[in-house]
């Protein structure tokens, strides 16, 4: 090969087996084709994602089996992960998308979006 062309490799996720055998292993596990949807929101109460709703948030994030990340200023942050989530700055007016990858994504994003209107809600009652 001369220095005009590159080599490309492909990485098995299970090195000794065929790209036909990996593809088979991950329909029967279920890895392959999941579903990734994404929802913009808005953050509407007036303290933003502080410590106590960030907190609610990710305990609902991990409830699911997808996999939720935020992307706020095309940077990501994993929405199971408390400092992550506090790490976005989630203020008030914020905007990110939310995206959920899996099995059960768009349930995992029509709680997120409802859980975030109810931290609105709670704070006008306060």
């Amino acid at each position: 090969m001369d220095n005009t062309q590159t080599a490309h490799a492909t990485a098995l996720p299970f090195p000794n087996e065929s790209l036909n055998e990996n593809v088979a292993h991950s329909r029967r596990h279920g890895t392959l084709h999941s579903e990734m949807l994404e929802r913009e929101v808005t953050i509407l109460n007036r303290l933003g994602l502080h410590a106590r709703p960030a907190a609610e948030f990710v305990r609902a994030a991990r409830s699911f089996k997808c996999t939720v990340t935020i992307i706020k200023n095309s940077d990501s942050y994993s929405a199971s992960s408390i400092l992550d989530v506090l790490s976005a700055n989630l203020d008030c007016g914020s905007i990110m998308i939310l995206r959920a990858e899996g099995p059960d994504a768009d349930t995992a994003l029509e709680r997120l979006a409802q859980l975030l209107e109810e931290f609105r809600i709670q704070e006008e009652g306060e």
